[in-house]
């Protein structure tokens, strides 16, 4: 089962409705409260420790007649509960106690691989308005170890939150707002709560959040305590792994840790426990695809019983990535081909599963979906060598794309004062690392853009687009099409549609090379596309019922 949709939140507060009228305040001593939330239980005894909490549970009517019954003095309920049920009138007073973020809102939950419900209850889906936060490995703190992904991450990234140990990474070189969030023995900057709740709110508000970490954030960090607190709120979290210190310093001594004949094992120990807490263990099995009867022992005979979960990952971090779970006493009837990592521990059992949506374009990393993205692109830009020597005499220049905008500015990084007017709010973010942005198009579309420049009454456009291009800009005569750069579709290796839930069409180029590929879309796809024009080439081919991105 999954989430498909998240409704806005309502009213997240909790009221306190009473027999006589009567507030927390009033409450006579020894008043007996009824409550099924333990969170709402600490809160009332810490203002009113002479009150008896009654454990309730039932229908919000059934609550509300254990105090017609006399059976408590009060109930405090979830204040939408009472207002969907038209009931708001008996309200006492609203608490001021903190509440769960999901606290108001509805979910829609279906079972997984199901596209079509996802379609229709998209529109629904507040959280196509949330942002994305990732948690990105730094690696050792040497800038050339720090991944191209972790890179394009933070050069996107609206914010950056950033810990001590990152080394010679100066997150000053990249445009989103930066905010140290570091901690060392006997200080920190924030608590790991605040962090928790100052990573949540920024992705509430629609922005991509970076946590650059030192190392690789699953190994010996709190990214756990951040992935399951976000996910728990149904936001979108993604991890990029970095490399470890382990790796950097055994690279560093040329130490083989896995030497063959010498060494099958790699175990790795924090040297900080936490008190009173039972720490567990995790194994990690390399290569054991046909080993699988064998690693059960080896498994049984390491403190694993029988119950502990198993996670066997195919392909980890490509595209025909497939997880399979088990534990450990099953785990010999698995079936699964190599390359296989099996990672057995009850940390399995933290994992929150993601369907997989394709993105087909160049860059996914401004998206702001619930699914997994997988970036699978068939296409590729090709810059090519140009000049324009009557660049002044344009009186603005419009773009369309990304690639278009980089492609100019890497020429001419000085505009000789045109208007600069942009196709949507990706471009424009391009746009405005080079220049400033005078306009924007209503919507992300060429037919919105047309509308925009003829309300402006420019004399003369400059167009800078690909060979591809073709939409309505091209049939106005003040509009002059410049082709900077080539958009090529390139040769991918076929993937198990099955095990994907959707794809995104960046733009028809991707739309065209996709079905030389495959030939037809499949039913149980959710279809998304940026532009008119890409959603309408789609139509042609019998495609419909697509989402629009922004």
């Amino acid at each position: 089962m999954e989430v498909i949709a998240l409704t806005a939140a309502w009213d997240r507060s909790d009221s306190l409705v009473s027999r006589g009228g009567l507030s927390l305040k009033e409450l006579p001593a020894g008043a007996r409260i009824g409550t099924s939330s333990a969170e709402r239980r600490a809160q009332v005894l810490a203002q009113r420790p002479d009150c008896k909490i009654v454990e309730i549970r039932g229908t919000i009517e059934e609550r509300l007649e254990k105090i017609e019954r006399g059976k408590i003095d009060a109930l405090i309920v979830a204040s939408c509960a009472l207002k969907r049920l038209g009931l708001e009138g008996l309200v006492t007073h609203k608490l001021s106690f903190p509440t769960h973020f999901l606290q108001g809102r509805l979910a829609v939950v279906a079972r997984t691989g199901r596209g079509d419900l996802k379609q229709i209850f998209h529109k629904l889906d507040n959280r196509k308005k949330y942002g994305k936060v990732f948690l990105v490995g730094a690696g050792p703190g040497d800038p050339e170890l720090l991944t191209i992904k972790a890179q394009k991450c933070l050069e996107s990234a609206d914010l950056i939150c950033h810990d001590e140990l990152i080394g010679q990474i100066d997150p000053q070189k990249y445009p989103g707002r930066k905010l140290f969030v570091g901690k060392r023995k006997g200080r920190e900057a924030y608590s790991q709560e605040e962090i928790n709740e100052l990573l949540c709110q920024a992705a509430l508000a629609g922005a991509q959040v970076v946590h650059l970490k030192g190392g690789d954030p699953l190994i010996f960090g709190r990214a756990g305590e951040e992935l399951r607190y976000l996910q728990e709120r149904l936001l979108t979290v993604e991890v990029i792994p970095g490399i470890s210190a382990f790796q950097t310093a055994a690279s560093a001594a040329n130490i083989p840790l896995t030497a063959r004949g010498i060494s099958a094992q790699l175990h790795l120990e924090t040297g900080h426990r936490v008190s009173g807490k039972s720490t567990g263990k995790t194994s990690v099995y390399y290569m054991g695809a046909t080993k699988l009867a064998e690693i059960k022992e080896r498994a049984l005979a390491a403190g694993h019983v029988p119950g502990t979960s198993v996670a066997l990952v195919q392909n980890a971090g490509l595209w025909a990535e497939k997880k399979h779970f088990t534990t450990v006493g099953k785990l010999d009837k698995v079936k699964v081909a190599s390359p296989v990592t099996i990672i057995v521990g009850d940390v399995v059992l933290q994992l929150v599963d993601r369907s997989k949506i394709l993105f087909t374009g160049l860059d996914p990393s401004s998206l702001k979906l619930s699914e997994k993205i997988v970036h699978y692109p068939l296409i590729e830009i090709k810059p090519k060598d140009f000049s324009i020597p009557d660049l002044a005499s344009y009186s603005a220049i419009v773009f369309t794309s990304k690639n278009a905008a980089q492609a100019f500015f890497a020429k001419y990084n000085v505009c000789s004062g045109q208007k600069i007017i942009s196709i949507g709010t990706r471009t424009s973010k391009e746009i405005s690392k080079y220049a400033s942005v005078d306009h924007q198009a209503a919507k992300p579309d060429s037919d919105s853009l047309l509308i925009l420049l003829r309300r402006l009454r420019l004399k003369k456009v400059l167009y800078p687009t690909s060979q591809l291009s073709d939409n309505v800009l091209h049939k106005e005569k003040n509009i002059t099409k410049k082709v900077i750069y080539e958009t090529r579709p390139i040769a991918q290796t076929r993937l198990d549609l099955a095990d994907h839930a959707g794809i995104i069409f960046s733009s028809g180029s991707t739309v065209d090379a996709f079905f030389k590929l495959y030939k037809k879309i499949p039913k149980h796809f959710m279809i998304y596309t940026y532009g008119a024009h890409t959603s309408r080439g789609l139509a042609r081919r019998g495609y419909k019922n697509v989402q629009a991105l922004s």
